[in-house]
């Protein structure tokens, strides 16, 4: 438990269950705490034990995370704390359990009286709570600016219609009075109508949107005016409220960058590294939600053998795969087990160029790595932040909810190349794959984005100073305007 000082603030966080959620809100709470404000993390058990190891010790008695388990509901497994568990369908029921952590943290406001609440968009239920304390709260959205005003006006126009649109209309839609390339294509509407409208828990995600912007005073975004201020201000006119950019939050490398390099999986892979020449090589990763089909892991598998680049493939196991199968760098040879979902004798003529991994490496320090040269991945906000920090152009394969959003925006600032996939049903090829490679790593036109991309690294995405001045500002707002609200409610108190 944190022990706080008389004048010491006090901030609860409240993140959705999913890592593309929870990981944001920890970096928030780690940039928070090492500016002397303590945290309660409010999440799961099992949740936690594997968040705890990204705390530095040196601010472990600043952040303390707060595990409470969700009770057995119908459909949801048993064990199963984040989306990361379950298929698509079943985190329906994730949400149902989620909505009866409301008591627990109301519990924890009444006992500790902090001076501020963070919460996430599926915690539409913590602003009245809040209220019921005087405690102001803000709404952190994980998603960048353009893609929470996209949310935001698909929530209000969704609610108030009292059905979903179509996805012909949503991908039809020009969302900003300004000209922006950030839209939805036909397949990924699609998709997002699918997961539109009421749910097992009895709320949709319009719902929860919506309520979500309505009851903060300040909207948080893990953006910055220097690279997205015109869709914050796009958003704070739909808000009619301050949306505060929280910069970007940087990863921090620790100066001995093999420090904590010690599993086998990954000594192997950095020998493979240092075996390369400087920026040869393609870093291939899609995150920890995306769940890639056989098809799209053989498409991307033939891609990176047409380009002809060398590669270092961090290939997370799909649900079809063995465990048995989770391990395979190098070139070993695993094509004669069924469950491999790379295609046939692939390992073996790759040997010498790529390396391929199901196990846990640490990307940051990967991408830190002077043989990496581009980054193929999803277009999620996390892992673009790393790349660019890095000065690695992006290759752009997005695959689920806000990631074609993000790649749009990426290409738009000349960052990134994405891509070709069919509209109608998000097929892609192994020989488009091999062309936005080429263009980025060979071509004349990946020089342009090259330069584009380190102009950026330096001026905004490893830019220190710029990106601790948007965390020092929530820091002065929180402590004076925490400091105010603690005031009333004491007095409010002495009066009664």
């Amino acid at each position: 438990m944190v022990i706080m000082g008389k004048n010491q603030r006090h901030v609860v966080m409240v993140p959705w269950l999913a890592f593309g959620h929870m990981i944001p809100f920890l970096e928030l709470s780690k940039a928070l705490a090492a500016r002397g404000i303590n945290i309660s993390f409010f999440c799961t058990p099992r949740n936690i034990e594997k968040l705890r190891p990204k705390i530095p010790p040196h601010l472990t008695s600043r952040i303390d995370l707060l595990g409470f388990p969700l009770p057995p509901v119908a459909g949801l497994p048993e064990n199963a704390e984040a989306t990361a568990d379950l298929e698509q369908d079943a985190v329906q029921h994730l949400k149902k359990a989620y909505d009866t952590l409301q008591e627990p943290l109301e519990k924890l406001l009444k006992s500790t009286s902090p001076d501020w609440i963070i919460y996430d968009f599926a915690a539409y239920w913590a602003p009245p709570i809040a209220r019921k304390f005087g405690i102001p709260c803000s709404f952190y959205s994980v998603f960048n600016a353009g893609s929470t005003y996209i949310f935001g006006t698909l929530s209000e126009r969704s609610v108030r219609m009292g059905r979903p649109p179509t996805a012909e209309n949503l991908a039809d839609v020009d969302w900003f009075n300004f000209p922006s390339a950030v839209r939805y294509k036909l397949h990924e509407a699609g998709r997002l109508c699918s997961g539109l409208g009421r749910n097992a828990s009895g709320v949709s995600d319009e719902e929860r949107m919506e309520s979500a912007i309505k009851g903060c005073q300040s909207l948080l975004v893990k953006t910055c005016m220097e690279f997205e201020g015109e869709y914050i201000a796009a958003l704070q006119y739909l808000c009619q409220k301050p949306v505060i950019p929280v910069g970007l939050l940087p990863a921090a490398v620790e100066e001995e960058q093999a420090s904590r390099v010690s599993n086998p999986e990954s000594v192997a892979c950095f020998r493979w590294l240092d075996q390369r020449d400087p920026r040869s090589v393609v870093y291939v990763a899609f995150g920890t939600e995306a769940r890639l089909s056989k098809e799209e892991i053989q498409a991307i598998a033939v891609g990176l053998e047409l380009s002809n680049l060398p590669f270092c493939w961090i290939l997370r196991r799909p649900g079809h795969v063995s465990a048995s199968n989770a391990t395979a760098g190098g070139g070993d040879d695993k094509e004669d087990d069924v469950d491999d979902p790379l295609p046939p004798g692939f390992r073996d003529r790759m040997a010498k160029r790529g390396f391929i991994s199901m196990s846990w490496v640490p990307q940051v320090k990967i991408l830190a790595h002077r043989s990496i040269g581009a980054c193929l991945h999803h277009a999620g906000m996390s892992s673009t932040v790393e790349a660019l920090q890095f000065g690695l152009p992006l290759v752009l394969l997005p695959m689920v909810f806000d990631q074609g959003l993000i790649a749009r925006l990426l290409v738009e600032k000349n960052v990134g190349i994405e891509v070709e996939k069919d509209d109608r049903n998000g097929r892609f090829s192994g020989s488009e794959v091999a062309k936005a490679l080429r263009l980025v790593m060979v071509e004349d036109e990946g020089k342009l984005i090259l330069e584009k991309v380190r102009e950026m690294k330096s001026s905004v995405f490893d830019n220190q100073e710029l990106n601790d001045g948007y965390i020092n500002r929530l820091v002065k707002l929180i402590s004076f305007q925490g400091k105010e609200e603690a005031e009333e409610r004491a007095a409010a108190g002495n009066s009664g």
